[in-house]
């Protein structure tokens, strides 16, 4: 069974790989650091806020997984069927399609994770 440790949103020093897209968190940039222990030791779980904003999401509408102990969890992104997302209304078409761009444009540029503007929430 792994144990959660703590979650915190950090400032990137240097260069980090977002364990759930894959592309590059930039220096300067925020993103979400997470640490747990099991019985294979210590584990440190990158994500970019872009990513972050989606799982919460996705959590929100009720896409989970579980883990290896049986308990709720995130939905690991790579996994998630995108197609049946896209589908859901045109926001979730729109997340969908960033997500597979892996938040970044062609020049480099990272886009902008995609909210309803009409979510006083956010």
């Amino acid at each position: 069974m792994s144990a959660f440790v703590n979650s915190q949103t950090v400032t990137a020093r240097k260069p980090r790989r977002c364990d759930d897209c894959g592309r590059t968190v930039i220096p300067g940039e925020r993103y979400r650091r997470s640490k747990s222990v099991d019985y294979d030791g210590w584990h440190l779980w990158q994500t970019c806020s872009q990513c972050q904003a989606c799982v919460e999401d996705l959590w929100d509408a009720e896409v989970r997984e579980e883990n290896d102990d049986g308990y709720e969890c995130y939905a690991y992104l790579p996994d998630v069927d995108w197609t049946d997302v896209a589908l859901w209304s045109p926001l979730w078409e729109q997340r969908a399609h960033y997500y597979r761009q892996q938040w970044t444009a062609s020049d480099g540029v990272i886009l902008d994770y995609p909210t309803d503007p009409l979510d006083v929430t956010s």
